[in-house]
């Protein structure tokens, strides 16, 4: 069985293309009342009608930017719609603009304008992806991981995710790598700690204790990207001292380990070697997508 079903039309045209009008201020006084939630289009809805969006992507609002966003809309009211989709007779479900929904809750407002589309859960949220990466809002590891939503809730691969989100299938496939660095590493990235690029330099290194120590140092020293890129190729190309088969359990398992990471090396894959009897076993390269596969066997072939 597969999950190759053909997707539905892809939401990465853009705010202006799915929602027409969203781009310019908007004249609240001249939009109708809310009516039937069903009826798509755009109107002023009560904000206690509105509840927030569970696929919202963006994990965190920095307090000073929206009390910033506060003040304005206390003085110039809100002049871009949020999206909300029908939920239930009289209510509706934040789609994107949660920025703009607390704002205009905390300057006091008591209807908000508002674009109603009928979404169901995988296009809610792609739009409110599109809706954070267009205003520059989610970071690294926000936008990773509600692209690894859209493939695990939705069955989607990488290329159907980068047409739900209008962005490059490479954009897509590097975000998500960087959900593969150790947790700690992650919230740095996640907190601005460090920065994705530093993540990607990290990533070049295979083993997780190696990638959380140049983490350290990375954070201790300051270091910048490209230091950071020549320490990680240091690391990955320091020489090892291959242990011979030798008397104890421990050694035997140095030795493994070792060969493993030479194996990762140079097919560029995490590579396990888990042994089933003395002298047998089985070796295990793990890949993700069909590209990664591809890449492997062209190494082994060295076409």
């Amino acid at each position: 069985m597969t999950n190759e079903k053909a997707p539905k039309r892809g939401l990465g045209r853009g705010l202006s293309h799915l929602i027409p009008g969203a781009a310019v201020p908007v004249d609240a006084a001249a939009l109708p009342e809310a009516a039937a939630n069903t009826e798509e289009g755009m109107r002023m809805i009560p904000l206690t009608k509105i509840a927030l969006n569970p696929y919202q992507p963006r994990e965190s609002f920095a307090p000073d930017e929206l009390a910033d966003l506060t003040e304005s809309i206390k003085e110039h009211g809100v002049l871009q719609p949020i999206v909300v989709r029908p939920k239930r007779p009289g209510a509706w479900e934040l789609v994107a603009g949660e920025r703009r929904f607390r704002a205009a809750t905390a300057a006091g407002l008591k209807d908000i304008p508002a674009v109603v589309k009928d979404l169901d859960d995988r296009s809610a949220l792609a739009l409110a992806v599109i809706e954070n990466i267009q205003r520059e809002n989610l970071n690294a590891i926000e936008a990773a991981r509600a692209y690894k939503r859209l493939q695990d809730e939705f069955g989607l691969n990488q290329s159907q995710v980068a047409r739900e989100v209008g962005k490059p299938q490479p954009t897509v496939a590097n975000a998500l790598r960087l959900l593969q660095l150790p947790e700690p590493v992650v919230a740095s990235v996640a907190s601005g700690e460090i920065t994705e690029g530093h993540g990607k330099a990290i990533l070049a290194i295979d083993d997780d204790e190696s990638r959380v120590r140049l983490w350290r140092e990375v954070v201790d020293k300051k270091l910048n990207v490209r230091e950071t890129e020549r320490r990680a190729s240091a690391i990955r190309n320091a020489p090892r001292e291959i242990i011979p088969r030798g008397i104890t359990n421990n050694e035997e398992t140095l030795h493994i380990e070792a060969l493993e990471e030479d194996l990762s090396l140079v097919l560029g894959a995490k590579t396990r070697i888990r042994m089933t009897k003395p002298n047998r076993g089985v070796v295990e390269v793990a890949f993700y997508e069909r590209e990664e596969l591809d890449a492997i066997i062209d190494r082994l072939l060295r076409r």
